[in-house]
């Protein structure tokens, strides 16, 4: 394994993962404001359109998604880093000191 590509490719993921967690967060709070200023309106065509709009969880369960993906996406970076670092100190310990 040669660490340095190992380290840029895990620079490269952190700088992807921010990337994507502030495209997320932007589009959610987007969202979030769109939807709070509902403008279905008050009528009876409004009514029913939020009704299907937020069936089933509507867009709270995109938002959710959103930021478990940048939960996912995240933890999956440290979970290569961690790997690496083990591999690497297991790899450091000289053949006598082996079991």
């Amino acid at each position: 394994m040669e660490r340095s590509e190992v380290e840029a490719g895990l620079k490269g993921w952190q700088v992807h993962t921010a990337v994507l967690g502030d495209a997320l967060r932007e589009a959610t709070a987007r969202i979030e404001r769109l939807n709070a200023a509902a403008p279905w309106g008050g009528g009876s065509a409004g009514q029913e359109f939020y009704r299907a709009y937020s069936a089933g969880g509507g867009p709270d369960t995109l938002i959710a998604w959103a930021r478990q993906l940048t939960r996912t996406h995240e933890a999956a970076g440290d979970g290569v880093r961690q790997t690496v670092e083990t591999t690497s100190q297991a790899a450091s310990v000289p053949k006598s000191d082996q079991v």
